[in-house]
């Protein structure tokens, strides 16, 4: 549809084109766009270590009260997410220690005062967003997808990322 005629428009007149796209739903991808598609990068979602080391990297930037045993706790809790889904938690949770913040002092008329970030306003939006898929059949319709992926594009134009290669991203200085 729309995405390859332009795609197609685009690139007859500038043959040094490089089009990148991502997401996090491959299985919802047309057919005719991925035979377009020169080279496929396949993500999986992060292991333990990874997951980890992403948790740890979201949270270098808030003031929290997390131990390293409730960090394991919340990577063994958000198991299987993905990198967006595992930000969207940290970063629904911070907003909602800052928004209950700004509440109790409107109705105390005092300063607002955002204490650090508990486990328990962690897990409370872990409990809230299962994940990012609406419901179990659309999940497990992804992992089906993810896991045949590879297999059903079984080329030299199919590469999987390593979680090596996820981490050393992830540890690297990104700017603000």
């Amino acid at each position: 549809g729309f995405i390859i005629s332009n795609i197609q428009i685009f690139c007859k007149d500038t043959p040094n084109v490089v089009v990148v796209g991502a997401t996090n739903r491959p299985a919802d991808l047309d057919a005719a766009l991925l035979r377009r598609l020169d080279v496929k990068l396949c993500v999986p979602r992060p292991d333990f270590d990874t997951h980890r080391t992403l948790v740890l990297h979201y949270l270098a930037t808030t003031t929290h009260t997390l131990t390293p045993s409730n960090v394991n706790d919340l990577v063994a809790r958000t198991e299987g997410r993905s990198c967006d889904d595992i930000h969207k938690v940290l970063t629904t949770s911070a907003r909602n220690c800052v928004n209950d913040a700004i509440a109790l002092a409107h109705q105390t008329g005092s300063t607002p005062h955002v204490p650090p970030l508990g486990f328990s306003d962690i897990l409370n939006v872990c409990l809230s967003q299962p994940s990012g898929f609406s419901d179990l059949q659309e999940e497990q319709d992804h992992l089906k997808f993810a896991a045949n992926f590879a297999h059903k594009l079984s080329s030299d134009r199919v590469h999987m990322i390593t979680d090596a290669q996820v981490a050393k991203y992830v540890s690297m200085p990104h700017p603000p």
